[in-house]
């Protein structure tokens, strides 16, 4: 009976020690566009965020579902093309839920958004995300009948809703494997430069 009752424990204390947690990425910026944006690397998913967020061709009122789909279709940032939106999980019919599903939800859980804000001061990288924006993912709703609609995501209270492809949303891009490019020199140390080789010149002229 003893033996049974240690079995028990054992296995208990074995499930609550060796059942890996979900997994939260810690994003790191690797890299820049020629416009300062950042490229954003999350380890776990080995995947590139692009901390850019489109918001079509007047730069405000967002982009359809084919819009955001050519955009990311066109983008070489980094030196590489591919981009794609971040995906998502079908729920059922047009229901929207309060869920931390797919990349953008898993997103939010690396970043630990709560009410619109960032609480995980170690995975702020991102400059330009909109938290209480609704954004596109590329996964269509297939239970949406005749009209045809997709998921989209927003960062706030990390809800998933449907949505009419014709509508206007914003959009972020995202690459399978890990994007570097180069770090861009600081504006000021651009201009630093010049005025330390004039000293130095200075000071060779006065040695001779």
């Amino acid at each position: 009976m003893q033996g049974k009752i240690m079995t028990a424990v054992f296995l208990i204390f074995a499930t609550f020690v060796f059942v890996p947690a979900l997994s939260q990425a810690n994003p790191t910026v690797v890299g820049y566009d020629g416009s300062g944006n950042q490229l954003i690397y999350d380890p776990v998913r080995n995947i590139t965020w692009y901390d850019y967020t489109y918001k079509g061709t007047d730069g405000v009122s967002g982009a359809t579902w084919d819009q955001a789909k050519s955009w990311v279709a066109g983008l070489k940032v980094g030196g590489v093309s591919g981009w794609r939106l971040p995906t998502t999980e079908q729920l059922s019919g047009l229901d929207s839920a309060y869920t931390n599903v797919g990349e953008m939800g898993q997103l939010r859980i690396d970043l630990g958004i709560i009410n619109g804000h960032m609480a995980n001061t170690e995975g702020e990288p991102f400059k330009n995300l909109v938290t209480g924006a609704l954004y596109w993912t590329g996964t269509p709703n297939t239970n949406s009948g005749s009209i045809p609609q997709a998921w989209l995501y927003t960062m706030y209270y990390g809800e998933q809703a449907s949505g009419r492809v014709d509508g206007k949303e914003y959009v972020l891009a995202i690459y399978d494997g890990k994007v570097t490019a180069p770090v861009p020199i600081p504006g000021a140390i651009l201009l630093f430069a010049p005025g330390l080789a004039g000293i130095a010149a200075i000071r060779r002229r006065f040695k001779k």
